[in-house]
């Protein structure tokens, strides 16, 4: 919707009004300026549902509204000179009066502004409002109290300057909707008042990083466009009922045994792995003791079994056992030098010959 700025002056002091309140523009249809503006319609209409709508609207910006001296908080980006208060009306002070009109129930005027006024030096003040085709008014841009009630705002300030000067109200609502916000921001991270807003976005985003990181290092799953609502979420999970399924319950004995139960086994296992004999050192000691190896073999006959024990079983199994390797042949008598060779006796000499060996080496070693 295509707006129109345009200025209107008033007395300063006008009857009718509630005591302590400041008449910003009258209730009526048609209003005119003593110069015939606006031109091209009817007038400016002020009437309830307009006027308490925009009274809506002013409040609800934090910041008061400027009163100053013949509209120069518009005309200063103009002529480059300074745009001093002559007053303010008050955040939040603005209501309609039905009957009366737009006024502000909580206003002040600077010292200067007061002796103006009091000396007679300023009598009348002129809102800059914002309106559309039809003439109502949506919009307030400052007051100024003024000696020109002809003043022509529109008709003097180029297209452009107006644009980049004026303010709309609902552009005013949501700056100063998010302060509360950033406030909140700030205070939450423990961050300075003057902290920029952007600064203030970069320190969030590292919080919400943090925190991300932090939670999937703890297995937990946050939902990244629902950062806080899904830790609150999480959180409060903490100190809940462990689930019944998830509860303790007795084991059932066809399942499981006791610990103590698989120690005392896993012991016994140990102890009879312990006591388990090497089977290549069984065998060439059965070997040597039925007369199938020389105890001169037994060296070899070790690393032979334990290379390839089956071969060496293959090996023993084509080898006859000779008694009289097993036996000692002085009958159990104590050996004397005069006696300490043996008799080579048939089998003697069948054992030597079966291994490829001096029969006299082998009566030798069994002596």
């Amino acid at each position: 919707m295509k707006m129109k700025l345009s200025a209107l002056s008033l007395s300063l002091t006008q009857t009718g009004v509630p005591a302590n309140h400041f008449l910003i523009f009258p209730e009526g249809e048609n209003i005119k300026a003593v110069d015939g503006r606006p031109q091209g319609i009817a007038g400016w209409v002020m009437l309830s549902d307009n006027g308490k709508a925009l009274a809506d609207s002013l409040n609800q910006s934090a910041k008061d509204l400027v009163i100053d001296y013949e509209h120069q908080t518009i005309l200063s980006k103009e002529n480059g000179q300074p745009a001093p208060a002559a007053g303010w009306l008050k955040a939040g002070s603005f209501v309609y009066v039905d009957g009366v009109g737009l006024c502000s129930n909580n206003y002040e005027f600077t010292a200067k502004a007061k002796d103006y006024i009091d000396n007679g030096e300023y009598r009348f003040k002129s809102p800059v409002v914002l309106y559309n085709k039809a003439g109502v008014v949506l919009g307030l841009h400052s007051v100024a109290i003024t000696n020109d009630p002809a003043l022509s705002i529109l008709d003097e300030l180029k297209p452009a300057l107006l644009t980049a000067t004026i303010t709309i109200p609902e552009t005013q609502q949501q700056e100063n909707s998010m302060n509360p916000l950033l406030a909140l921001i700030l205070a939450s991270l423990g961050l300075a008042e003057n902290t920029t807003e952007e600064q203030a976005i970069a320190a969030l985003n590292q919080n919400f990083a943090d925190i991300k990181s932090k939670a999937t290092a703890k297995g937990l799953m946050l939902d990244d466009g629902k950062l806080l609502a899904s830790l609150s979420a999480e959180i409060a999970k903490v100190g809940e009922p462990i689930p019944a399924t998830l509860e303790q319950k007795e084991p059932d004995p066809a399942k499981y045994v006791p610990i103590e139960v698989v120690t005392a086994l896993n012991e016994k296992i140990a102890e009879l792995q312990g006591n388990q004999k090497d089977p290549a050192e069984e065998l060439v000691a059965e070997a040597l003791s039925n007369g199938q190896l020389l105890p001169a073999q037994q060296s070899w006959a070790m690393l032979y079994a334990q290379k390839d024990l089956q071969g060496f079983k293959d090996y023993l199994s084509r080898q006859p056992k000779i008694a009289a390797l097993t036996q000692s042949q002085t009958a159990g008598k104590p050996v004397t030098p005069a006696t300490t060779t043996v008799a080579l006796t048939a089998d003697v000499k069948l054992v030597a010959a079966q291994f490829g060996v001096d029969a006299k080496d082998l009566a030798s070693s069994m002596a």
